[in-house]
């Protein structure tokens, strides 16, 4: 898979001939003839490295250009590409697990979990304050509270037993 990708980009980099198979010796001596000057214009102010590296790495160059938000690489991994469109939040990814999703939409406070944990589902209902679970802890504060009553009139009880046994 790498050798394609490798023949693809080579062949697109290469400029073609559309003309008719006359002109290409033209084509061709066009090319040569901007090649000469540049690498003579080039050797002339001693920056021929320079110049490859930049044609090169630079970010108008071949790498630049790949590599660059503009090339193929940041055209697909960007916001606006091919992954970025899957991954985004409108993308399928994004739009799946997203808030108005099918995911989103079960997981959600509105979804099938949502309704069945939240206060108002079964769940919710069952645990809540005023639920079964709720209702039972009411009710143990009321036995809680009478357990109290009681102690405090057997409390009296004995009090009352204790004067009435002293004063006979």
């Amino acid at each position: 898979m790498g050798v394609f990708w490798v023949v693809f980009l080579t062949c697109g980099l290469l400029t073609s001939s559309q003309g008719l198979p006359g002109s290409a010796p033209v084509s061709a001596r066009v090319d040569k003839d901007v090649l000469e000057s540049a690498i003579t214009g080039s050797l002339a102010n001693g920056n021929l490295l320079q110049g490859l590296l930049d044609g090169l790495l630079g970010a108008d160059g071949l790498l630049g250009g790949l590599l660059g938000p503009n090339g193929l690489l940041g055209g697909l991994l960007g916001g606006n590409g091919l992954v970025g469109g899957l991954l985004g939040g409108n993308g399928l990814v994004g739009g799946l697990l997203g808030g108005g999703g099918p995911v989103g939409g079960l997981l959600g406070g509105d979804g099938l979990v949502g309704g069945l944990l939240g206060g108002g589902g079964p769940v919710g209902g069952l645990l809540g304050d005023d639920g079964l679970v709720g209702g039972l802890t009411g009710v143990m504060d009321l036995l809680a509270v009478s357990l109290v009553v009681v102690d405090l009139l057997v409390v009296s009880l004995v009090v009352v037993d204790l004067l009435v046994v002293s004063w006979r």
